[in-house]
């Protein structure tokens, strides 16, 4: 087994170029089927991220986080979905399916997928992607069911062992059964699987590809990429880009109102060996014109373990220097556990107004081992 990045890198950019005219996009409950047939070699690339892992990267460029590439066909899913996508080609590798399978969520989902080895035709071809949350916590029995099904498409590893994790796989039906063409798997961060698929598929007999692991020292949750994983998300926040001192940093909005009162976003998080937080916090260009000040503050299971007050020398006026402002907290007291953790923005004192209360979490993340 070796490194996942090395093997992608050289096609990577290759997603990043989608033809809008080829677009195919997925709907809950549409199988999108087309005909694309070709008599020469596809170039395949699919590309995964599990549940709060960050994107595979390259060249400091993120990749979409799910995406399959088969040919001149891109194919993606709703973002708001997770599961497992599985596109499928046949013998002369025509895509003629496109699903999504929510195997995290629904039973019956899991149950289609486990039937995928016995229902593609002989000459048929599938590629997997996870997105996000697939494994079916809930009930062990359909995670086993799931993995079977993986170890019969030629997987050489259990998607559902870990709590989260990144997989994507290219297999071939040939008469005398599966064959894995290629296989990428991390449990730290997105991977991207990259192949060039022959049409003389008969080539592929006796052919064993080898499984790609990814492994990190360090495990990173990019939060501002995770807000469609909050339990709670109140008060107008949202992922975005906005100055603070004129630079732009991926970052959680989020604005206190008079009306609705503080800002808060809720995860259920594993934290590992070590964790802590790290973010840049400010108030965007233009609001301390109006604001008085704000508190950020981080909370772990519903207590306080850390916060922060950013003021302002008087309403109207602005501080001396305008600038994201970095900030570290340890977590060390939580470490190995699932926790309740929590980022607030209030406007202070009770004597404090929420006017101009445009605060920003600027690249929060969470580093652990």
């Amino acid at each position: 087994m070796r490194s996942v990045l090395p093997l992608a890198f050289a096609l990577l950019g290759l997603v990043l170029l989608i033809d809008v005219s080829s677009r195919l996009v997925g709907r809950r409950g549409d199988e999108q089927r087309t005909r694309t047939g070709s008599a020469r070699a596809i170039e395949v690339v699919a590309a995964s991220r599990g549940r709060l892992l960050p994107r595979a990267t390259f060249g400091g460029v993120e990749p979409l986080a799910d995406v399959i590439q088969c040919g001149d066909k891109h194919l993606w899913w709703r973002a708001d979905e997770s599961g497992i996508r599985v596109a499928e080609l046949n013998a002369a590798l025509e895509l003629v399916a496109y699903t999504n399978h929510e195997t995290a969520r629904s039973p019956d989902d899991v149950r289609t997928f486990a039937a995928l080895p016995e229902t593609v035709d002989v000459g048929g071809v599938l590629i997997l992607v996870a997105d996000g949350d697939f494994r079916p916590a809930a009930d062990p029995a359909l995670a086993r069911e799931l993995d079977a099904a993986a170890a019969r498409l030629g997987s050489e590893v259990a998607p559902c062992a870990a709590p989260s994790a990144s997989w994507a796989l290219l297999a071939l039906r040939l008469p005398d059964g599966w064959v894995k063409l290629a296989e990428c798997f991390s449990e730290d961060r997105g991977v991207v699987l990259a192949f060039t698929l022959s049409p003389d598929l008969e080539r592929y007999r006796g052919y064993r590809g080898e499984t790609f692991v990814d492994v990190s020292d360090e495990r990173v949750i990019q939060l501002e990429s995770e807000l469609d994983q909050a339990l709670q998300r109140g008060n107008a926040a949202y992922r975005i880009d906005l100055p603070v001192g004129g630079e732009f940093r991926g970052s959680i909005l989020a604005t206190v109102s008079e009306r609705l009162g503080s800002s808060r976003v809720v995860w259920s998080l594993p934290l590992s060996a070590e964790p802590v937080f790290e973010c840049l916090i400010g108030l965007r260009d233009g609001a301390w014109k109006e604001s008085d000040g704000v508190v950020f503050q981080v909370l772990v299971d519903d207590e306080l373990v850390a916060e922060r007050p950013l003021g302002t020398p008087s309403v109207g006026g602005a501080p001396t220097e305008v600038r994201w402002l970095p900030w570290r907290v340890e977590l060390g007291e939580h470490a190995g556990r699932e926790v309740r953790f929590e980022l607030t923005v209030t406007s202070g004192d009770p004597g404090s107004h929420a006017a101009g209360d445009w605060a920003l979490w600027g690249e929060p993340w969470i580093r652990s081992r």
